[in-house]
């Protein structure tokens, strides 16, 4: 039987909090790009980066995702990889389980939020990776960066 709490908020109302066995992930089936904007940033190596790997370790992300990483940093793919291992690498000299599945699918395009050219060639990018991996223009968009640029890259 699950617990009643009140709600912080509103006193007068009380919310259900079900029990561990309710609380189950399922895989999402519909394919997408992920597109992290601030890919290269401390939140993205500490919390995003980290979490989608344990998705992908759970088989809960869908067969045919990828991640693009956006950010101001002049990377190569192979560099943001080597970036995004170092932030789940259990130990410097052992691969962490599950990598070389994921790790094939991760991109780096180097975009400016004050450069609307670089969000043109982002686009074009992220319609190749669409092809590649059949993803039918599903694009989920996370927006790691300082809230001074969080309108620029809105209006993009």
């Amino acid at each position: 039987m699950s617990e009643k709490q009140m709600d912080a908020d509103n006193p007068e109302v009380e919310a259900e909090i079900p029990e561990p066995e309710q609380c189950r992930l399922e895989r999402v089936e519909d394919p997408a790009v992920i597109v992290i904007f601030g890919a290269t940033g401390d939140l993205t190596r500490r919390k995003l980066f980290p979490s989608l790997f344990s998705l992908y370790q759970n088989d809960l992300l869908p067969e045919n995702v990828c991640i693009g990483g956006a950010s101001r940093s002049e990377f190569s793919h192979d560099d943001f990889r080597d970036l995004m291992r170092s932030s789940v690498e259990p130990a410097a000299n052992r691969e962490p389980a599950g990598w070389e599945g994921i790790s094939g699918r991760l991109f780096y395009h180097p975009v400016s939020p004050d450069d609307q050219e670089s969000f043109i060639s982002l686009h074009s990018f992220l319609d190749e990776l669409d092809a590649t991996y059949a993803t039918r223009g599903n694009r989920l968009f996370y927006l790691a960066v300082p809230s001074t640029v969080v309108t620029n890259i809105a209006q993009q």
